[in-house]
């Protein structure tokens, strides 16, 4: 094997790590924000229909998001109960809804 090839690979996989990262934070900051604003808009609704008078239809929809954070919960702390300052973080992660 020639003495420049280790370096040089060593170099293009650290430049590609690089690039992955922050790849991977584009793609994390995107989904947060999809999140945020889906959330946003499941809360707006919920809103009008509230204040339509459509009770049937608000009371739905916050029995699924309140059922569907129960269920988050739920399976991060059967995951973590070990750890009890991850699951700690881990709660903290699905109540801002991330």
């Amino acid at each position: 094997m020639y003495p420049f090839f280790k370096p040089m690979m060593l170099a293009i996989a650290s430049r590609i790590a690089v690039d992955s990262n922050v790849g991977m934070k584009y793609r994390l900051a995107l989904a947060t924000w999809l999140t945020y604003m889906d959330v946003t808009s499941d809360f707006y609704m919920m809103r009008q229909y509230f204040l339509l008078g459509r009770m049937g239809t608000f009371v739905v929809c916050l029995v699924i998001m309140v059922v569907h954070m129960v269920m988050q919960l739920l399976i991060c702390h059967l995951q973590n109960r070990k750890d009890k300052k991850y699951m700690a973080k881990g709660d903290g992660v699905h109540l801002s809804f991330r």
